[in-house]
């Protein structure tokens, strides 16, 4: 078991009492390594990268592999207990190989960490048309980008109208009146902001021509 040896009396067949009991040894169990990931989280598209970090048991330096889920990149001599990935990429990291100074190996490594970078929904418009009065109007469809249910607000281009929890990727105004259409806003389930919302799209009524 665990500790140090020595000899302390000795006496022989001749009643000889030794006194030279040479060096005493130890016998030392060293814990093993461990490892921890903490960090990530999820953002939209545009937004500042999160850290991850990998905290380590055991005695320094250290000799680990990361992977973010896709590339596994090794650490030789890391002379800390904490590695930190500035702005980490998108993935799902973990530490999948650990061993410390005393080249002991790690069993326990932590689970993962994720980055998760939503992209930005956007907006574009189609339909609409000219026609003349006393004929359909036409229809304009909104059509979305991203993770429903979507917040947004169009407008005619003279009255804004705000729509909230909209469960599908398009929508449609049916014989939409006279004006130019287009998306002002636009968020969705993940509470990412749309900046891209397409090119407007107009309804415009003629009149008829008379003869007098």
């Amino acid at each position: 078991p665990v500790g140090t040896y020595s000899v302390t009396a000795l006496t022989d067949a001749n009643s000889c009492v030794g006194t030279s009991f040479g060096t005493p040894v130890s016998v030392v169990v060293n814990p093993l390594p461990t490892a921890a990931v903490s960090g990530g989280g999820t953002i939209c598209a545009g937004g500042t990268l999160p850290n991850i970090t990998f905290t380590f048991t055991g005695t320094a330096p250290f000799n680990f592999t990361y992977s973010d889920g896709t590339t596994s990149t090794p650490v030789v001599g890391h002379p800390g207990t904490t590695f930190t990935i500035t702005n980490a990429p998108a993935g799902t990291y973990s530490v999948t190989a650990l061993t410390d100074a005393n080249s002991c190996a790690a069993t326990t490594l932590g689970g993962t960490a994720s980055v998760i970078v939503n992209p930005l929904p956007t907006a574009t418009v189609s339909g609409g048309g000219t026609i003349c009065a006393g004929a359909t109007l036409p229809n304009v469809v909104f059509t979305f980008t991203g993770t429903a249910p979507f917040n947004f607000t169009y407008t005619d281009g003279t009255t804004s109208t705000p729509v909230v929890g909209h469960p599908g990727t398009t929508f449609t105004i049916t014989n939409a009146p006279v004006g130019t259409y287009s998306v002002t806003a636009l968020t969705d389930a993940n509470s990412c902001v749309g900046t891209s919302f397409g090119t407007p799209v107009s309804v415009v009524v003629n009149p008829l021509p008379t003869a007098a």
